[in-house]
């Protein structure tokens, strides 16, 4: 809908900043709630997106980068549902998760995303991949 006013690069930015404001919100509450470890975190990002109705299902799995540099951490989503305005979750999940893991690690990211949606469903794929440099671990505020 706002796509036809803006377009969808302004759509799709506007979509984005307001993802990572919501992953901030995600990383404060983890670490109100003792997050402490990536796997952790994985489950409780998964929950969080469940419970708020961004995903119908969320999964979350840590993988062997094919570097011995990183790792990485693969995020596939199932949304609610196939509409215009799913192209717009695809942005807003984009920056949650963004946020969330460069909170969490406490450093740069790089995150690549597909969307395998079809006339049928939505379906998102976001792979991170974290440095093992970094300390995996929630800053203390």
């Amino acid at each position: 809908m706002l796509s036809r006013y803006f377009g969808e690069e302004v759509c799709g930015v506007v979509a984005y900043s307001l993802g990572r404001g919501l992953g901030e919100c995600f990383y404060k509450l983890a670490v109100k709630q003792g997050v402490k470890d990536l796997k952790a975190a994985n489950a409780f990002l998964a929950w969080a997106m469940k419970r708020l109705r961004l995903a119908k299902d969320a999964a979350i799995f840590v993988m062997k980068s094919r570097d011995d540099l990183s790792f990485e951490v693969l995020v596939r989503i199932a949304s609610s549902g196939r509409s215009e305005r799913s192209d717009i979750f695809f942005y807003i999940l984009r920056g949650i998760i963004f946020q969330f893991y460069s909170l969490f690690t406490l450093g740069a990211i790089r995150i690549s995303s597909l969307n395998r949606s079809n006339s049928l469903k939505s379906c998102y794929e976001y792979i991170v991949k974290i440095s093992k440099d970094r300390e995996v671990m929630p800053l203390d505020e």
